[in-house]
């Protein structure tokens, strides 16, 4: 979080972070490719919007346990619901 706070004063951290987040978008935009190849994952969803979407949620979780707005539960239901999103 500190790292995100930061990128917006520092260019280097900010060009870092921005190929970082790409890097680990394209990897988890791949991984949806394979599910709906192996026919895991509905072949119309958007691998590129889900890959967002999941690092998206990711960063909520981060922010929401640091500051208490989300407890693990509610975490839960949240991915419970994604997944199922993408297998229905």
């Amino acid at each position: 979080m500190q790292a995100l706070s930061e990128a917006s004063e520092d260019p280097e951290l900010k060009k870092h972070l921005r190929r970082h987040m790409r890097e680990v978008h394209d990897f988890v935009a791949d991984l949806i490719r394979k599910g709906q190849a192996d026919g895991v994952i509905v072949a119309e969803r958007d691998a590129d919007a889900e890959a967002w979407i999941m690092l998206s949620g990711g960063i909520l979780g981060m922010v929401g346990r640091r500051i208490g707005l989300l407890d693990d539960g509610e975490l839960q239901a949240i991915r419970a619901a994604r997944l199922a999103w993408l297998r229905a």
